[in-house]
Formats: C-alpha cells, structure tokens, sequence
C-alpha cells in the first residue's frame, strides 16, 4: 500500500512539473541585447516546450549540463533548440554589426603611387552571446554583444615597403612603320596602371582586348604560320613580349607563353611571347603581394616596369640556340636586260634560317648563381628565299631539246 502511494504520489509531481513547464513554455519572455549604449533587439519569444522538459527533468534544470550533454558545448544549437526565431534574430544582429577589415591600398597612375589608409574591421562574438541568451534566457537580463576589433593584415608602412621596382625591360622598335608604332602605344596604353593581386592572373587578351579597326588598330606586318603578312595590330606581340620579359626579370610565374612561329629581332630566342586571337599570353602573380604595372612609349622603345616587394635575388634571363635549322633559296633562271654588267644572280627575297633554342632563368645572391630554371623549348621555322639566275647563252642551249 505505501508503495503504491509513492507511485502516486511521483506521478503527480511529475504531472504538475509537466503542467508548469508547459505554462512555463507558453509564457512569453522579453530579451533585451544592447551594443554599447545602443538597443539592438527587445522582444518576446516563446520557449520550446520539449527542450525546457529535457532540461528541467534530464538535467535537472542544468542549461549548461543540457547544452553539454546535447550539444557537446555548441550553445547555438542550444539556442535554436530552445527557440529558433530567437537564434536567428542574435545572428542578423551579429551580421549587421559584423565589419571585414580594408587593407591599406595603392593606386599606380603613370610610375607614381597614391596611397589610402586601410580600417579596422569588426568581430562579434557569437559564441559567448549565445551562451548568455541560453543560459539567462527568461531570466530578465539585459546582455551585451561583444566585438573584437580586427585589424588590417598590413600596415601602410608594409604597402610602401613592397611597392618598389621590381624590374624594367624595354624593346626597340626603331624603323618601324607609323601603323606598326600606333598599334604598340595603342596596347601598351591598355597595360598601363593595371595591377594584379596576390594569387591572381594577367590575361594579356582579356586586359588589352581585341585588335580591330573599331578599336583603333591599324594594319601592319605580322608573322602567321612562317610567313610575314599584313594584320590588323601588327606589332602588338611586341608589346606582349616586353611585358613577357619584365614579368620574368621581376621573378613571377607565367601559365601560358607561346613562341613565333619565326624569330623576332626584338628579344632573344625563346623570350618571345606572340598573342593573337587564338593565342594569350597569361601571368601569374605568384608573390605574396599586389604587382603594379607602368607602361610607356618614346620615339623608338616600348618599356614595362614592374613594381612590387623587393626582390632577394638578381635575376637574369639566358637563350640558348640548340640547333640551327638551315634555309634554302629557291632559283628561278630568267632573261633580263636590266642586269648590271657582271650580276650573275640577284635575291628576290633574303632567307632566313630557323632553330631550336631553350631559354632560363637564373637566380644570384651577391653575384653567386643560386638557382636556374628552364623556362621553355622551341622550334622556330626556316624562311627559304628566292634567288633569280641570270641565263646565259650556255644555259639556253642546255635548255633546247
């Protein structure tokens, strides 16, 4: 019989526990959370019903013991189990007040850098705003959100540290034609003033655009397939090699870098980079800092300097010609009355011999060589010519059947 009325009588604790938690559970209650002297949020939520049961019977009214138990510590879980609108609204508070910070940056406008501070950006702690919501939730507190202040990964005083040269390479374009001249400025204008961030690449076609006559570019001489033909942007691939060769005298990765398909007069074997419309020239900023470039033209020499950290090595670049690729002249016997006394044979047209060559790159400390790499292998075609035979009266009876 006694035992029969302890049953009883747990029976109606637990149902009267039952009941006051399920008042409990329909009670609204008011969360006030300030920011400084600032009011975010005050509004009424509605405790989940289940969640208060676990606490109150599993964890005997333990909210930290029920989030450690359930949740393995993670009190925004906690607090999306007791109310999930409550849970959302702490995090547009904290999105709302949660800032990146701004680096410091520079802006490079003809070789001269201007410079803008950078901020400090903001943090919220949500992990401890969550743990006091949960744990004093109903319980008439006031809470406050809590940031941490997050400052620039650089200082203004690093951003001027690596905005230095790095490198500068010029070619020549001296005797070319006015056409071929306004295409080079025409592209090498597009260049300037650009910069590249840490981990990103150049795309030569992509930052310069397509060589058209809407654009601007006017036709002059360029090689396709071996041969020198007229194009629209003739002498464009002269602006591309110099930014080639810059880039690799200041030390950074390239991706893409074709070849001619004949040797250049501007660089040296294997250092050239020819772009058209199939074809791009893509650089890799491969440093841990922004590179900045400044491009100009004078009467007779395009230049590409680039700037960023300094270097710790001296570099310099090395072609190598493997093997020469021999050209032959074409002949053609003709008859002529404009021939000079004593011209046996007049070139029509001068041939060039192609070649194999390998191109480096090759690293020094206090002039000691640390390092080489080898940047790349090509073939490059043979130019036959033409050559003209003067006949002679011999000739032309060698010729009769």
């Amino acid at each position: 019989m006694k035992k029969i009325f302890k049953i009883f009588i747990v029976v109606i604790v637990l149902l009267s526990a039952v009941s006051i938690a399920g008042s409990a559970a329909k009670k609204d209650r008011n969360v006030t959370i300030e920011y400084g002297e600032e009011r975010l949020l005050s509004a009424s939520y509605s405790p989940d019903f289940k969640t208060l049961t676990k606490i109150f019977f599993l964890h005997r009214n333990d909210r930290r013991k029920y989030c450690e138990k359930e949740f393995s510590g993670n009190y925004g879980e906690a607090l999306r189990s007791l109310n999930e609108d409550l849970y959302n609204d702490v995090n547009i508070l904290a999105d709302g007040l949660d800032e990146e910070s701004v680096e410091p940056r520079a802006e490079i406008k003809d070789g001269v850098f201007t410079y803008f501070e950078g901020k400090d950006g903001r943090l919220t702690d949500r992990e401890k705003l969550y743990e006091e919501v949960f744990v004093g939730f109903g319980k008439g507190e006031i809470f406050t959100l809590k940031t941490q202040t997050i400052p620039p990964r650089n200082t203004m005083e690093e951003l001027k540290k690596n905005t230095v040269k790095r490198a500068e390479f010029f070619t020549v374009f001296a005797g070319s034609g006015a056409n071929r001249i306004h295409n080079i400025s025409l592209a090498a204008a597009a260049l300037n003033n650009v910069s590249v961030e840490p981990g990103e690449k150049l795309s030569f076609n992509l930052t310069v655009g397509e060589r058209t006559t809407e654009r601007g570019y006017l036709p002059a001489k360029v090689i396709s397939d071996g041969v020198f033909t007229e194009g629209v942007g003739g002498g464009v691939c002269q602006v591309s090699t110099t930014l080639f060769d810059a880039w690799l005298y200041a030390g950074l990765g390239f991706e893409q870098a074709a070849a001619h398909s004949l040797p250049v007069s501007y660089v040296e074997p294997s250092l050239d980079a020819m772009v058209s419309s199939a074809t791009d020239l893509v650089l890799i900023n491969d440093s841990d800092f922004a590179v900045y470039l400044y491009c100009r033209t004078t009467e007779s020499r395009i230049y590409v300097t680039v700037y960023g950290a300094p270097l710790a090595e001296e570099i310099r670049l090395r072609s190598e010609k493997i093997k020469t690729i021999q050209a032959e002249y074409d002949t053609e016997y003709v008859e002529g009355t404009d021939w000079a006394e004593g011209e046996r044979e007049r070139i029509i047209v001068e041939a060039k011999d192609g070649l194999i060559s390998e191109s480096y790159r090759e690293f020094y400390v206090n002039g000691v060589p640390v390092k080489e790499e080898k940047l790349r292998k090509n073939v490059y075609k043979s130019r036959n010519g033409k050559k003209l035979i003067r006949k002679t009266s011999a000739e032309e009876n060698d010729t009769l059947p």
